[in-house]
Parts: C-alpha cells; sequence; structure tokens
C-alpha cells in the first residue's frame, strides 16, 4: 500500500453508501392523479405535434480554444474545417451521417445552428443574392444583397496580381534583395 492510500483510507472521510431508503434531505412531494394526467396530456400532445423539417446543412463555430484539446480530436475539427487560429468563424456543413458523427465527438468544442431557409431553396439565378446569418443561421435571397456577377465569377482579375506588384510585396514579406517596409 503507498503512503498516498495509507493517508486516503485513515484521514479521509469516505461517504459509505447507506442504501435507496435513506431521505434525501429535503422534501419530495408525491404524484398525485392530477399531475399523472396532466403528463399523459403533455406527452399525447407531443407525440401529435409535427416535427419541423430537418434542416439539410449546419451552420458551425468553435467556441472554444483548442490548445490543450486530444490529438484526435484536432484531426476531426481539421476535416470539419473548424481548425483557425482563432474560435468563431463560422463553417456550413451538410447534414449527413458523416458529418453528424464527426459533430457529435466535438460537441462540446463547438456551436451549432440549423441553417433555415427562409425563402426557400436558392436556385442557379440567385447566387449573387443570398446572405447567410452565421448566429441566428437565416439563409435569405433578397435582390439588394446582389453582387455584381464579374465579382461572383472572377471574370475581372484584380489588380492585386497585374504587373509586378505581386512579386514585390512577396520581396518584402520575406525579406530577401534588402527590402524593407520603409
Amino acid at each position: 500500500m503507498s503512503f498516498c492510500n495509507y493517508l486516503a483510507k485513515r484521514f479521509v472521510n469516505i461517504p459509505v453508501y447507506k442504501g435507496p431508503y435513506v431521505s434525501k434531505g429535503y422534501f419530495a412531494p408525491r404524484k398525485n392523479q392530477r399531475d399523472l394526467e396532466e403528463a399523459a396530456r403533455y406527452f399525447k400532445m407531443c407525440m401529435e405535434s409535427k416535427d419541423p423539417e430537418v434542416s439539410p446543412f449546419h451552420v458551425a463555430f468553435r467556441t472554444q480554444q483548442i490548445n490543450k484539446v486530444e490529438w484526435t480530436l484536432k484531426v476531426k475539427l481539421r476535416h470539419l474545417g473548424l481548425n483557425s487560429a482563432r474560435p468563431g468563424v463560422p463553417v456550413v456543413l451538410p447534414n449527413t451521417p458523416h458529418f453528424n458523427a464527426l459533430l457529435w465527438d466535438v460537441k462540446h468544442l463547438i456551436a451549432l445552428k440549423p441553417i433555415k431557409f427562409v425563402n426557400g431553396f436558392p436556385s442557379e439565378a440567385d447566387i449573387g443574392a443570398t446572405r447567410l446569418c452565421p448566429f441566428t443561421g437565416k439563409f435569405e435571397i433578397n435582390e439588394a444583397y446582389r453582387v455584381d456577377d464579374g465579382r461572383v465569377w472572377a471574370d475581372v482579375p484584380s489588380d492585386f496580381y497585374k504587373g509586378d506588384y505581386l512579386r514585390n510585396y512577396l520581396r518584402k514579406l520575406s525579406g530577401i534583395f534588402a527590402c524593407s517596409y520603409s
């Protein structure tokens, strides 16, 4: 027997199980006929009510840091796309058994909302006029959100890639050729 076990057995008060019939120390009211009937009515109402439509997509975001998390959970977060440096970055995931199993394993690290399609499912013509609120899960289609098709499909290249701007920018970042930020 180790010294720690010796001290624990000798000096620590270990509670002893006294059986199921010991008073709990507080008043527990008994269920009468009226309470049972009310519970039966509530159960029947729940069984008869229609379930809401199951959303085909979820929006998930990490709520906690992953510094001291097991490596297996980090791999699962990477598969889900939730491995960003800071928590709170939303990710849209399909509602399939594969992704639901991964989400179940990391449920203590994330927040999950079903996506509600307020104006119905979007069509191909609605691609530039949609918006998703990651915190409420509402997916809206509105012409006020319409974005120019050139920006959506990237027909017009950005000025970032024209000329030597990108090359000079990368040189400054890498610190070669004695370039500085000044």
